[in-house]
Formats: C-alpha cells, sequence, structure tokens
C-alpha cells in the first residue's frame, strides 16, 4: 500500500485539498483516509468537521479512520455512507483496525493537526 503522509498539520482548506488530490489520483485501488482532529479552529470547529464529513462522501472515498474528538462530526455526517466510516478514542485501536482492513495496492491519506501526533499511525503500520 501507498502511505501519503500530511500528518504535519490541518485546517479545513488543507484537510479539504488533501482529500480532493486523494481522491484524483487515477487509481482503481482503495482510497483511505486516517482523519485527526483539526484543532485551533475556534468557535467553527464542529462546523469544519461536519462539512469534511460531507466532503468524503462527496469524494467517494473508500474508508474513513477517524481519531479525535471533533473528528465525531465528521463520522456522524457520513451517517448514510455505504463507505467504512469508524470513529476512535484511542489510536492504538485504530491502527489495529487499520491493519487488519489494508489491502495490497491500497492508498492511505494521513491527516491531522500537529497535537494529535498522526505520524504515530504510520509507525504503528510498520511495526
Amino acid at each position: 500500500y501507498t502511505i501519503i503522509n500530511d500528518s504535519y498539520n490541518a485546517n479545513f482548506e488543507s484537510t479539504k485539498l488533501g482529500i480532493n488530490n486523494l481522491s484524483n489520483i487515477s487509481s482503481s485501488n482503495r482510497k483511505i483516509v486516517v482523519i485527526g482532529d483539526m484543532l485551533e479552529l475556534g468557535n467553527k470547529s464542529i462546523g469544519y468537521h461536519k462539512k469534511i464529513g460531507s466532503y468524503l462522501v462527496k469524494k467517494k472515498i473508500d474508508a474513513v479512520f477517524a481519531y479525535g474528538n471533533y473528528s465525531k462530526h465528521i463520522i456522524k455526517m457520513m451517517a448514510k455512507s455505504k463507505s467504512l466510516h469508524n470513529l476512535y478514542a484511542d489510536k492504538n485501536i485504530l491502527i489495529a483496525d487499520l491493519k487488519k482492513y489494508l489491502q495490497k495496492g491500497d492508498i492511505v491519506y494521513i491527516k491531522g493537526s500537529r497535537s494529535m501526533k498522526m505520524e504515530d499511525v504510520i509507525t504503528g503500520l510498520q511495526s
């Protein structure tokens, strides 16, 4: 599988752009987003997370593994989506489930605010 590591920071625009870029990759393989909270958005946090959830549905991402308190709003917006979409409070459980889910050829996009330490997912996949 291929990992796109965009885990250093996240705001609404950079997250949306990353999802768009993933969806535009010409590939018949599955496209997976591992997303942590976008922090420091102030009173717009919930709204922006909801918009990202709707955007993930629109872009027909195959699976979303979300981590964090605000990310629950992403998953709520995906409720009627046919794609796999799970919320995690424990990053180690997310990593374990992602390892079971991954198949050869998958493309995994990892995104989240710096303090969410989403690079831990990459380290976990390598162990």
